[in-house]
């Protein structure tokens, strides 16, 4: 009975060895020039032009976000995403103080090495105006409302380091159960 252990062991682990890379992304060159376009969605990614609305989505446990998305080029399908949201007028940052997300892309074509994901949230901090204004969080939001904003989306393959931010000037737009709500 050894013995036929011994033999199976042996077949098993006869062979040819490869010196070949592990990562089969280096040899189809995915992952060496990243490029993203900034996009919108919480089920899929919708392309974002310059000053098209984006809703300020009031979440279920009172805070505000915004659903970022986008097209990603030249990377291999794992990604790291960090959304980042600037009021253009003053330059003050909305959001972008979170933990980057590590997402695998969605519809990734390994030989076009192009995939999306959506449903990235850039949580939007509420409190800068009530240090300056005193306002309540509700107050800070309700006047975003048309404001325009400089979207960011930095995106890194996680398999090589490579990255890109791609940057799209957005409209806020209040989420339908806050217009009743913001004066």
């Amino acid at each position: 009975m050894r013995r036929v252990a011994w033999l199976v062991l042996a077949i098993g682990c006869s062979g040819t060895s490869s010196t070949s890379p592990t990562d089969q992304s280096e040899l189809e060159g995915c992952g060496a020039s990243v490029d993203a376009l900034p996009g919108t969605g919480a089920e899929m990614y919708i392309p974002l032009d310059a000053l098209d609305p984006v809703v300020m989505v009031h979440g279920p446990q009172g805070g505000w976000h915004v659903e970022t998305a986008a097209f990603v080029t030249g990377s291999t399908a794992e990604v790291s995403v960090l959304p980042r949201i600037v009021r253009k007028s003053d330059g003050v940052r909305l959001a972008g103080d979170q933990q980057e997300q590590f997402i695998a892309l969605v519809d990734y074509d390994d030989d076009a090495c192009t995939g999306s994901f959506f449903s990235v949230r850039a949580f939007l901090d509420d409190t800068f105006g009530e240090l300056d204004t005193g306002t309540s969080p509700q107050d800070v939001i309700c006047g975003l409302a048309g404001e325009i904003l400089t979207l960011t989306i930095a995106v890194t393959d996680l398999n090589t380091g490579a990255g890109t931010e791609a940057t799209v000037d957005v409209t806020a737009t209040l989420d339908p159960n806050d217009i009743q709500i913001c004066p």
